[in-house]
């Protein structure tokens, strides 16, 4: 069985509910043809008054193994082969 793994992200922009425009970047692992959403998070701690100082490396780290999502409404060729996005 051939199995082909890659990391995705999707970034952009979206108002919050006090008007101001917030950055997002969400990641997706694709098995074969499954997307699968991931979640990176946020692990307050009280020794750090709250913050998790891992949150931002966590998600640097994910962002630089990730490439950008296709969009969804343009045809991706994939090579069988390699899995590889062409």
């Amino acid at each position: 069985m051939n199995v082909s793994v890659k990391i995705y992200k999707k970034e952009g922009t979206y108002t919050d509910k006090n008007g101001k425009e917030k950055q997002f970047t969400n990641f997706y692992l694709q098995c074969n043809d499954k997307i699968i959403p991931i979640e990176v998070k946020y692990f307050p701690n009280e020794k750090f008054e709250g913050r998790d100082p891992g949150y931002q490396g966590r998600v640097a780290v994910l962002s630089l193994l990730a490439e950008t999502m296709p969009e969804k409404d343009k045809t991706v060729d994939v090579n069988t082969e390699t899995g590889e996005v062409i």
